[in-house]
């Protein structure tokens, strides 16, 4: 039995209890932990390690009210600690322990990037934090979470991919962490991070095309002081370092002068921070160029001549227009879509002539065709006549500006007579004797 004054050593002591701190509670690392409690009366007592025979205190001999106040040597680093109180006299029956308490250290969770510029709207996060706690990114400050729950195993960082998609530009986000049996979580400092991603070409287009050889490339989705290059898919570069504007528009004259009558293909990145986005999908557009004429196979033609030749297929409402001199405009001709070929008769003054020729498409025309050459055969002129006493009158039509040659015969004597006559508003007149 014990004594009224439990000086007696006994092993029926009575274990020892915590207090305060309450078990699962946050304690502060920037002060030494101080824990109440109380146990047998005029026993020794100090902080241990769960189960082991340690100090992480000094020792203390209780009064005769069985109460202690230990404080711990040193500072508790952040994290989770699981303490105990071990209580003792002279021999190895009087040992009695505490029921362990468990306590932690908050300390926030940690974004470590290297880099707070993405190319993707699903970035990797990196992440550390206490050991043992669950950690989940989250939007910032509306708390809405991004990433699925991830626990932190030890005290390296991990990895945590966000699920849900983020837009372009700046986002904020933030770390929650929370752990098995503790109130409430832990949040990180607020991150800014950047998602860059690859901006849009808007202009030049299929349709409507351009006839510019170095147009003007603009697009949107860029990053406000980001660099934007283009290229060509798969090689040459056309623009470099346009600068993105306060609203993420972007503009630059080619640098690379594209060829005619040909649809090109064009990619484009952005880099921010040294940190270029991918390559968008390509972009296609149409660069008007003027058609081809075939050349005829005689450089002497007729008044009335068809031209044939080719603009390009796979476009409706494609147009060409024939041209004689400077804007003496022969007419259009609309080209076969599927093929790209054209047809179109014409009307032609004698004489040497020049062909060119444009191509329209969704109201956008393009530079004049190489000019062809040749030479317009005059029309064979008409030819009629009348007696008239004792002369026969002759006449008949031709191209006015020109001259009609005849040739007469006579079959009474053989006597071959050659005439010219002029041709006037398209007829001419001229008189022979009848004999």
């Amino acid at each position: 039995m014990i004594d009224s004054s439990d000086a007696l050593e006994t092993p029926l002591d009575t274990a020892p209890y915590i207090h305060t701190p309450q078990d699962f509670s946050k304690v502060s690392g920037s002060a030494l932990l101080t824990i109440n409690g109380a146990g047998h009366a005029r026993r020794r007592v100090r902080v241990v390690t769960p189960g082991l025979e340690d100090a992480l205190s000094l020792q203390m001999e209780m009064g005769g009210d069985g109460h202690f106040t230990l404080t711990l040597s040193n500072l508790l680093a952040p994290g989770v600690h699981k303490l105990q109180i071990l209580q003792w006299d002279m021999y190895s029956d009087s040992h009695r322990r505490s029921p362990i308490m468990t306590v932690m250290v908050e300390q926030r969770p940690v974004v470590g990037n290297p880099s707070l510029v993405f190319d993707t709207t699903k970035p990797n996060i990196r992440v550390s934090g206490i050991p043992g706690a669950t950690v989940q990114v989250v939007r910032h400050p509306e708390g809405t979470a991004i990433s699925s729950a991830h626990q932190l195993t030890g005290a390296q960082a991990i990895w945590v991919p966000i699920t849900v998609a983020m837009g372009p530009g700046l986002q904020r986000i933030a770390v929650k962490q929370t752990y098995p049996d503790f109130a409430g979580n832990t949040m990180s400092f607020a991150v800014e991070i950047w998602i860059v991603l690859a901006p849009t070409i808007t202009q030049p287009l299929m349709e409507p095309p351009t006839k510019e050889q170095r147009p003007v490339i603009s697009g949107t989705g860029g990053i406000p002081g980001a660099k934007v290059e283009v290229s060509i898919t798969g090689g040459t570069p056309v623009l470099r370092d346009a600068t993105v504007m306060d609203n993420g528009a972007w503009s630059g004259t080619s640098q690379h002068t594209f060829a005619l009558g040909l649809e090109h293909k064009l990619t484009t990145r952005q880099i921010y921070s040294g940190i270029p986005s991918q390559w968008s999908a390509d972009h296609l557009f149409y660069l008007v160029g003027p058609p081809t004429i075939t050349v005829p196979a005689s450089k002497t033609i007729e008044i009335t001549s068809v031209f044939n030749g080719t603009a390009p297929a796979g476009f409706w409402q494609n147009r060409i227009e024939l041209f004689r001199a400077e804007n003496d405009s022969l007419g259009t001709q609309l080209v076969t879509s599927a093929t790209g070929a054209w047809s179109k008769s014409v009307v032609l003054t004698p004489g040497p002539q020049s062909i060119t020729a444009t191509h329209t498409y969704r109201s956008v025309t393009s530079i004049r065709s190489t000019a062809i050459l040749f030479l317009v055969r005059p029309a064979t002129p008409t030819i009629s006549s009348r007696l008239k006493g004792t002369e026969v009158e002759l006449h008949g039509t031709g191209y006015s500006g020109a001259n009609v040659l005849m040739h007469v015969h006579f079959n009474g004597d053989g006597t071959n007579v050659f005439l010219e006559a002029a041709i006037n508003s398209g007829t001419w007149a001229a008189v022979i004797p009848a004999s």
